[in-house]
């Protein structure tokens, strides 16, 4: 319910009781008048006035401590509603101003990488040549662990101590402030108390649509190099509960590193002990798990 609805469903409730406590002294003054239901003999206790007075006077006190709370309430909530709107209304600029910011560093780390030109980059968009340079910075990511892979003889390291050496390698100023400024961008969402969960994952999939597919493979790696492990750990679940790795093409990633078979993604996934919008029946973590769900298309063929 949006913050008009609820200030004109509060001044509606205070008509309404403001109504009825009008509605019951003049219930009260007709009943004390009325010569069927007369409840009190005025030819034995005095005046009509004084009676009247006595009787409806603390009728009509009440009433009016009553309508005095009931404005004072309302009051009360539309202040905290004007103060919430006014904190969302800051909200929104800080956050559009701050996605701006991302979509310029995204340029930045663009210009940094030595990317093969071709003949069609002088024609392609901004965007063309962003998704480009993610693409070929990704692709080169998973040659060379391959490679590195391929040559390692006798040696202790992991898989993942060849992925971080391989990631660390190939990193400059620009590209680590790119994901620190993107972790700042999605921190600044889900810290905002005042917003749902549901309103979160809405500002949050603007900021994700934004991102490629090869974009999300290597915010992925980001976190597995322990550079970015703070996207998902003990007290951030950025890349779980949040999804912002949700439309990652897992074909794209390198096999020894598949989401499904590393933690905490792999127990989650089994589990479904993530959290979910309420209002929808299917919340998976990757979109490539709901196509996998989904039902295989109908063939008009008997």
């Amino acid at each position: 319910m949006s913050d008009d609805h609820k200030i004109d469903r509060l001044n509606g409730l205070s008509w309404v009781i403001i109504a009825l406590a009008i509605m019951l002294v003049g219930l009260a003054i007709g009943t004390l008048l009325s010569n069927h239901h007369r409840v009190v003999d005025f030819v034995l206790t005095g005046p009509i006035a004084d009676n009247v007075s006595e009787i409806a006077g603390p009728l009509i006190g009440i009433s009016s401590v009553a309508m005095m709370f009931l404005a004072f309430y309302v009051q009360y909530r539309a202040n905290k509603l004007v103060i919430r709107q006014f904190d969302y209304n800051q909200f929104e600029h800080r956050f559009f101003e701050l996605f701006r910011m991302h979509k310029e560093n995204s340029g930045d780390v663009i210009n940094s990488f030595s990317i093969p030109r071709t003949s069609t980059d002088a024609d392609a968009t901004p965007g063309i040549r962003r998704r480009r340079g993610f693409e070929y910075f990704a692709n080169m990511i998973n040659r060379e662990y391959e490679r590195e892979k391929k040559t390692r003889e006798s040696s202790p390291d992991t898989n993942r101590d060849i992925l971080i050496r391989v990631w660390r390698a190939n990193q400059d100023e620009n590209f680590d402030q790119y994901y620190r400024h993107l972790f700042l961008l999605v921190r600044f969402v889900i810290s905002r108390e005042f917003l749902t969960y549901e309103q979160k994952r809405s500002y949050l999939r603007i900021v994700r649509a934004s991102l490629s597919s090869h974009e999300q493979i290597l915010l992925y790696y980001n976190w597995l190099s322990g550079d970015g492990r703070k996207w998902e750990d003990d007290y951030n679940h950025f890349l779980t509960d949040y999804r912002m790795i949700h439309n990652v093409d897992l074909r794209l990633i390198i096999p020894d590193f598949d989401v499904r078979t590393i933690q905490p993604f792999a127990d989650l996934m089994k589990n479904e002990k993530y959290m979910k919008e309420m209002w929808r029946v299917d919340d998976p973590m990757f979109e490539s798990e709901h196509k996998a769900n989904a039902d295989p298309p109908q063939s008009d063929l008997p």
